[in-house]
């Protein structure tokens, strides 16, 4: 007798370790999928809600130290931009000033205009004119122009190009 009672032991041991396993992987299993259902929806839409295009429609000389240019920015996220900071990279130290559209809540410093409290909603476009004043910036200079948009829930998103000044 007391031969067979080790052979039970391990017996009922080896099943309740058995359908542990298979329970383990079964969950296990579940999880990854579950995971994988949702991850790439929701890190597609984190990614589709910071998006801004930016696209020079004009650029002009006045004179050898004053340009006009004429930028539009249109919000390609899924929500509100409240605020839009435009820099002008290259040449540096330039004066700017926006020309239209009259907006109240505008500051700029030296290259970067900022403007606050836009409301650009999902899927709109807003353009700007800004008055450019500097000493390098006549006829066939270059300009490098960077936006970034701040939207409602803080996230940012970014944009720049270049243009050759007619």
């Amino acid at each position: 007798m007391k031969g067979n009672t080790p052979w039970k032991k391990v017996a009922a041991r080896a099943m309740s370790e058995l359908l542990a396993l298979v329970l383990g992987i079964a969950i296990t299993i579940a999880v990854g999928m579950t995971i994988y259902t949702f991850m790439p929806n929701y890190i597609s839409s984190m990614q589709q809600q910071q998006r801004i295009a930016l696209v020079v429609q004009d650029v002009f000389s006045i004179s050898s130290s004053e340009s006009i240019l004429t930028i539009s920015i249109r919000n390609l996220g899924t929500k509100e931009i409240k605020e839009i900071n435009t820099t002008i990279l290259s040449p540096a130290n330039l004066d700017i000033e926006l020309i239209a559209p009259k907006i109240e809540d505008v500051s700029s410093e030296k290259s970067t205009l900022k403007i606050a409290k836009i409301g650009l909603s999902p899927g709109l476009e807003t353009i700007l004119t800004i008055r450019l004043r500097g000493s390098s910036i006549g006829v066939g200079s270059k300009i490098i122009i960077a936006v970034s948009a701040r939207y409602i829930d803080g996230s940012m998103a970014s944009a720049s190009t270049q243009a050759l000044i007619a």
